[in-house]
């Protein structure tokens, strides 16, 4: 789990493309509590931290118990495409502009500063999937 994590915020940093000079800025914090962060020696994260860093590279943060079993393929699988995640103004689902449909496919998502009201009018705010939002 050290390693993903450090690695996982390496990889999405370098890809916004941002220092860790510039991540610890937004995060709010200087840049060896980044470095720290990207050690994968280190594993005192504080989730309030890793949400401050997952809102500052425009993602979401995701804390999942697992089944041992899962283990060998998260293994396979451990790669920097695989780590890799689109920030919110990429991500193809919240961005029509990204999507093939066209404007008439679907409604248009709102920016994630209104995401929790569009959810709540959509009854998903509650007990739904916005349990898995944390933005």
């Amino acid at each position: 789990m050290n390693s993903y994590v450090a690695a996982q915020i390496k990889i999405l940093r370098e890809d916004f493309p941002m220092t860790q000079g510039e991540l610890a800025q937004k995060v709010g914090t200087k840049q060896p509590g980044i470095a720290r962060l990207e050690n994968v020696n280190y594993y005192s994260w504080k989730v309030e931290t890793l949400r401050k860093v997952a809102r500052a590279l425009n993602v979401r943060l995701r804390i999942s118990f697992e089944e041992f079993g899962t283990l060998p393929e998260e293994i396979e699988k451990f790669t920097r495409e695989a780590i890799k995640r689109a920030p919110f103004d990429r991500d193809p689902v919240f961005n029509l502009s990204l999507t093939p449909m066209g404007d008439d496919a679907i409604e248009k998502i709102p920016p994630h500063s209104d995401l929790g009201s569009w959810m709540d009018n959509r009854k998903l705010g509650h007990g739904g999937a916005m349990e898995f939002f944390s933005i």
